[in-house]
């Protein structure tokens, strides 16, 4: 992957934004785990959203971003605990890995679509009122497009998969110690079978025997 200087100056925008006005965004340099701050305020909107590069294990471009509602802190804080929510309508917005294609912001609104949710009862999340969809929807294509532009997409893409991996390391790490140690239980078991395939060997043999049959097979025991 081709090294790219990354943007590391915080940075100003105003957004004319169709239905909603004048949109605020103060953003953030780039964090370690490829993750970029837009702290929006307007008229019924305030609050951040995390913009970040999406499945870059799995991507041989930048193609895809997440968008999470808040500051996300790259580490494993669930999304509702993070810091400025953004909230649209008085409603404050829960997701983390809000996927949007990059490419979609450059076709017609019809083609940019986001999903908007918010905490529900027991853990879970659910739907909006329409007009609060609608806004925030036309919020945050200016935000993504905006996002999509940066000369700094590989190297966002390099952490972003960097971070991805730093998570997966741990369990990943767990399955292996599990193989080890169920080959090592089997590597056991196939050494007593061969033990016994041997004793039985020795006593089907005209060999004469150390001991009588019964005590050859116990000594395996």
């Amino acid at each position: 992957m081709t090294e790219t200087t990354i943007i590391d100056t915080p940075v100003s925008r105003e957004f004319t934004v169709p239905g909603v006005g004048q949109v605020r965004a103060e953003i953030s340099p780039a964090s370690p785990a490829g993750v970029v701050v837009y702290s929006l305020r307007g008229h019924r909107i305030k609050g951040s959203v995390s913009m970040s590069i999406g499945y870059a294990l799995y991507s041989d471009a930048p193609t895809t971003a997440f968008i999470g509602y808040g500051i996300d802190p790259g580490d494993d804080t669930y999304p509702r605990y993070w810091a400025d929510r953004l909230t649209v309508n008085g409603i404050e917005l829960v997701s983390s890995s809000n996927p949007v294609v990059l490419s979609d912001t450059a076709r017609d609104a019809d083609g940019f679509t986001v999903e908007v949710r918010r905490s529900g009862c027991y853990g879970h999340t659910e739907t909006v009122p329409s007009a609060t969809r609608i806004r925030t929807t036309a919020v945050l294509e200016f935000v993504v497009r905006d996002f999509a532009a940066r000369d700094d997409l590989a190297e966002m893409w390099r952490r972003a998969a960097r971070r991805a991996a730093q998570e997966l390391l741990p369990g990943r790490r767990d399955i292996v110690d599990d193989y080890t140690r169920t080959i090592a239980a089997a590597e056991k078991d196939r050494d007593d079978a061969r033990a016994y395939v041997a004793a039985l060997e020795l006593i089907a043999s005209d060999a004469e025997l150390p001991d009588s049959p019964t005590n050859v097979l116990r000594h395996l025991s």
